[in-house]
């Protein structure tokens, strides 16, 4: 039972990042929004890009899940569907955020 502990906390601590993210909490833990310098930081929508982030995670959370409950019940079949969809959130998600202007604000922050 122990060997459990590992991929359940690591779930439980990507659900609870996942939430943060989707309540605007967090915004400024994302890597790529902490190394912008201060004028492109003001241009950025936090709470849409943490808000994107968070469905990103959580979906992921879904697919480790899905790999772990492949593992767990020995259903190659279940690990398989999560591989693939783990590998099917990564692709749309950066499909998705590709375009340069998806999460710019409209009006820049004055800080």
């Amino acid at each position: 039972m122990a060997v459990y502990i590992v991929p359940i906390a690591a779930m439980a601590t990507l659900l609870v990042t996942a939430v943060l993210l989707l309540f605007g909490k967090a915004g400024r833990i994302a890597a790529a929004f902490n190394s912008m310098p201060k004028d492109k930081k003001n241009m950025v929508d936090e709470k849409a890009l943490g808000r994107f982030l968070g469905k990103c995670i959580l979906a992921l959370t879904g697919c480790l899940l899905l790999l772990f409950l492949g593992a767990w019940f020995a259903r190659v079949w279940m690990m398989i569907a999560g591989i693939l969809a783990i590998v099917a959130v990564v692709g749309a998600a950066l499909l998705y955020s590709s375009p340069d202007d998806r999460f710019q604000c409209k009006l820049p922050k004055n800080d």
